[in-house]
């Protein structure tokens, strides 16, 4: 899938699609919908590695969304730039700081994410 130069996809309420959501990852995509898709799962921290990614529907499936698209999305783009600041998710509560470490760990694969620790070790 990560030679697909899809930018958009809509899987909505596909009963029988089954698999990871991590095969998404790196794809160039700005919107994936997979409401209803109820076999799917994965994390969707994972998706980190799409940094057009501002759109993703994952009601009624088995995928876990610990952050926000829209927070997550954000973050990509600060590391993108390496212009994230510590306190930028101290300001948002625990919750979104340790979705954010957790998403490091995820990809710790991505070069954005390896700048950005090597950067800040704090």
């Amino acid at each position: 899938f990560k030679d697909m130069k899809l930018t958009s996809l809509n899987l909505y309420y596909c009963l029988f699609l089954t698999g990871d959501i991590e095969v998404f990852k790196g794809m160039p995509l700005h919107n994936l919908m997979l409401s209803s898709c109820v076999e799917l799962t994965g994390n969707t921290l994972l998706l980190a590695a799409c940094p057009d990614l501002t759109e993703l529907e994952v009601d009624g499936t088995k995928i876990l969304m610990p952050v926000s698209i829209e927070d997550q999305h954000a973050s990509v783009q600060e590391l993108s730039g390496d212009t994230l600041a510590q306190d930028a998710y101290e300001m948002k509560g625990n919750k979104t700081k340790g979705a954010f470490f957790q998403f490091i760990t995820f990809d710790s694969n991505a070069s954005a994410v390896q700048r950005w620790v090597e950067a800040n070790p704090w």
